[in-house]
């Protein structure tokens, strides 16, 4: 799953969807409009929230992959015959975008 931290000022990735998240409804606890002040201080918490989350995943996820023999099949297809391929012959972890 590719995560994008977004830019400091909200316009593209994770920063931009919590921004406008919390910005989006009358109950986000500012005035509307937002004043220049307030953007600008409510983008910076965007940001380090979308860095925050983004930097934890990527450093610390883990997802253990175990192939059982009796379920071997249809792990995965072809993309173009959608034929059945072998499973993995070793259990594998992912780490930090690495396979162990």
């Amino acid at each position: 799953m590719a995560m994008v931290i977004g830019d400091t000022a909200c316009t593209t990735g994770l920063s931009k969807r919590i921004y406008d998240e919390w910005t989006g409804g009358s109950d986000n606890g500012f005035s509307a409009p937002l004043t220049v002040a307030q953007a600008n201080a409510v983008k910076a918490l965007c940001y380090a929230i979308a860095k925050s989350v983004v930097d934890e995943i990527t450093t610390n996820a883990r997802v253990d992959i175990v192939v059982h023999a009796a379920h071997d099949a249809a792990l995965q297809v072809d993309p173009v015959t959608l034929a059945d391929t072998l499973a993995p012959s070793l259990d594998r972890t992912l780490v930090g975008g690495l396979v162990y």
